[in-house]
């Protein structure tokens, strides 16, 4: 059983405060959701900014997370935090291994939402920037006819109609 209290109380700090960030993340996430919806620009921009530093944030406690595992495990820590955690269950109380369970579980499922809706956000900017190319396409190059056959069973391309937007704008 390992009996490091000191380093036990910090990784619990630390665990609250990943938790914390990923749900955090997560709001981002959601709220990013919203500004597309809504196609404001301006709070996006800003958005992104707060995400980025949301997201150094949580790579800032993995690493101190991983010091402290580092610390309770010995030199044989993989720097995997969740194998490394799991490791760790073996070697604490009972009551310690359900509480890193519960740590385990709340930050998988806030990882999973977090995914999910971030895989919404990139298909929806996907299909806006799809629709958007169809679009300025069609505008560049208008809809051509079906080539016309004279009788002698040659065809004949209509003329190009002339696009009334310049590609070169």
């Amino acid at each position: 059983m390992i009996e490091k209290t000191v380093q036990l109380n910090s990784l619990w700090e630390l665990l609250d405060q990943g938790v914390a960030s990923f749900e955090i993340l997560l709001h981002d996430v959601r709220q990013e959701w919203e500004y597309l919806k809504k196609d404001d620009v301006p709070s996006l921009l800003s958005l992104l900014q707060t995400k980025k530093i949301h997201i150094s944030k949580i790579k800032e406690i993995q690493g101190s997370m991983d010091q402290i595992l580092f610390e309770l495990m010995g030199e044989g820590v993989e720097p995997n935090l969740g194998e490394t955690l799991s490791n760790l269950i073996r070697h604490v109380s009972h009551i310690q291994a359900k509480k890193i369970i519960n740590y385990q579980i709340m930050m998988d499922r806030l990882k999973q939402q977090i995914i999910k809706t971030n895989e919404q956000n990139k298909r929806f900017i996907q299909e806006t920037l799809d629709y958007l190319e169809d679009i300025f396409s069609f505008l560049i190059f208008p809809i051509q006819e079906e080539p016309v056959y004279v009788k002698s069973g040659r065809k004949r391309s209509p003329s190009l109609p002339t696009p009334w937007m310049d590609k070169r704008v």
